[in-house]
């Protein structure tokens, strides 16, 4: 599902608000078909990790019997191979671009699977210069980890089209200790 904020005011059939249900990449160049290039000021991507993984949501059911459980697949996160899992990601990334407006950003958030390899391409399709920021995103939770440190966080690349990108500082008073 893509949902989508953007100010096409100026554009007669605004996307505003609207929830679209497919494949991002079909839902991309539907989007570029329909004269939306250049026209995002942000696009936030959350792709597969590539953690050779499925994704089951339990339910909790209570019945005249007791509780009881049901559990579905939500997607499933497996690969062949490296160069598969690249190749999905390179059209998605590089479409990116193609939304985006000259003020606009890319976010993509990863994990250790495979942010490295994101960082590759979007150096590739953005330039060096116009990374903006990687974000690191800490997190906490038991972990039974004893082979190796526990894996705590996440990445978000920020990517911008042009130097011209726009930001909107988030300002908080300081504290007292401050």
């Amino acid at each position: 599902a893509v949902i989508l904020n953007d100010r096409l005011n100026h554009v007669n059939n605004s996307l505003n608000g609207r929830l679209i249900n497919g494949n991002n990449l079909d839902v991309m160049y539907a989007l570029l078909e329909a004269g939306h290039k250049g026209k995002f000021d942000l696009i936030y991507l959350d792709p597969p990790y590539f953690s050779q993984s499925n994704y089951i949501s339990k339910i909790k059911i209570a019945s005249q019997t007791g509780e009881k459980f049901i559990s579905r697949n939500v997607f499933t996160d497996y690969w062949p191979n490296l160069d598969d899992y690249l190749n999905y990601i390179w059209p998605i990334l590089s479409v990116s671009r193609e939304l985006l407006s000259d003020k606009g950003s890319l976010f993509v958030h990863a994990d250790w699977h495979a942010s490295h390899y994101i960082r590759i391409i979007l150096d590739e399709i953005f330039s060096l210069e116009n990374l903006v920021n990687e974000i690191v995103w800490c997190y906490g939770g038991g972990s039974n980890a004893k082979r190796h440190f526990h894996r705590k966080h996440d990445t978000i690349l920020w990517y911008a089209k042009t130097k011209n990108y726009i930001f909107n500082p988030i300002y908080r008073p300081y504290s007292k200790k401050t």
